[in-house]
């Protein structure tokens, strides 16, 4: 859990360190990501090899191909080879939004890796490359396997503060109470 949420964190601030050059671009970041791997395609791109190569779900893809497309930052036709599968390409315009952002975004990226040692980064280089293949070996198993399950959990949810007020005494089970009798008229007590 340290390692992932430290990734987490890591990712989030570099988000946070990032988006004064996405709010003065003509795309988001996630817009930035799809165009960054069209732009570096060296052949046609099939939008559900993109969506497996980016870890994103086909829907997820073609819904920002699609705010992509009626900005004439890409374009998708049929694929002559497949007819159910599309061929997205990047247009001159989502190239230049690639290559207006860039410059900026490598600036960053370049100042925050500044604080790390040349060994530094290349213990970092060969620690994520190792996770990055744990994870891909783990994600190409079919089918997932299930996590192993230890008898202590890793995290407990908190417990929620009781309903019953500490002046009071706790109230009796639904069967004792399915059972007893009105103190007064000595009938049976409906719940």
């Amino acid at each position: 859990m340290e390692i992932i949420g430290g990734l987490r964190h890591a990712h989030a601030m570099l988000e946070f360190l990032l988006e004064p050059v996405f709010e003065a671009a003509a795309v988001s970041s996630s817009e930035f990501d799809v165009l960054y791997h069209l732009r570096h395609s060296t052949e046609p791109t099939i939008a559900r090899r993109l969506a497996a190569s980016m870890g994103r779900s086909p829907a997820a893809l073609s819904k920002a191909l699609a705010k992509l497309e009626r900005r004439a930052l890409v374009v998708r036709t049929v694929n002559p080879a497949d007819r159910r599968a599309a061929l997205v390409f990047i247009t001159d315009a989502g190239a230049a939004a690639v290559d207006d952002v860039m410059p900026k975004r490598l600036a960053i990226e370049q100042q925050v890796l500044g604080a790390l040692s040349d060994g530094q980064s290349t213990q970092v280089r060969i620690a994520l490359r190792r996770l990055a293949e744990a994870i891909e070996a783990q994600a190409l198993r079919s089918p997932p396997a299930a996590p192993e399950t230890t008898t202590t959990p890793a995290w407990t949810p908190p417990r929620s503060p009781s309903r019953e007020s500490p002046s009071r005494p706790p109230r009796a089970p639904r069967r004792q109470l399915a059972n007893a009798k009105h103190p007064r008229s000595g009938y049976p007590t409906e719940l």
